[in-house]
């Protein structure tokens, strides 16, 4: 299984992503996707955005995925979110995790693919809570809710 720190592909091109995916000479990966924060954080806001967000980055992930798992961290822990998968098209991850990187703002030019993240996490959000979709992080989004309801007192 490869390791990928998905900050590390700042400044890739989505050709250039897949190139360094096919020299991997492996179809198993373990994207890893950092915390906001390398301390610890206690705001229930921060908590439930950073929570929603790797479940949002998880689904990307899935999509283009085959046997998929994840890893919860703690909601007050700084150690990073992964996501493991098996893919058949390197092409497909590597168009996502260019989307992906782009999208977090990691890179010049994002603002297009910025907006366009933002909406299809609205999106997701949307569907998630009118129960329209079956998501595959449940356990992130678990965490979102609890979080979500600190923040909001109840």
């Amino acid at each position: 299984m490869h390791s990928i720190q998905l900050t590390a592909f700042a400044g890739y091109c989505q050709e250039d992503i897949y190139e360094y995916l096919v020299l991997q000479d492996d179809t198993s990966f373990c994207v890893v996707l950092d915390r906001f924060d390398n301390e610890t954080v206690y705001d229930a806001r921060v908590i439930a955005n950073e929570f929603f967000h790797a479940a949002f980055v998880g689904q990307q992930l899935w999509m283009v995925s085959k046997d998929f798992s994840y890893l919860v961290p703690g909601e007050y822990s700084t150690v990073d979110f992964e996501f493991e998968f098996g893919v058949t098209d390197l092409q497909a991850l590597a168009a996502t995790l260019y989307y992906l990187v782009r999208s977090l703002g990691n890179d010049a030019d994002t603002t297009v693919l910025q907006q366009q993240y933002l909406g299809e996490m609205d999106l997701f959000g949307f569907k998630y809570s009118n129960s329209e979709i079956e998501p595959v992080c449940d356990g992130l989004l678990y965490i979102y809710e609890e979080a979500a309801g600190r923040a909001e007192g109840k």
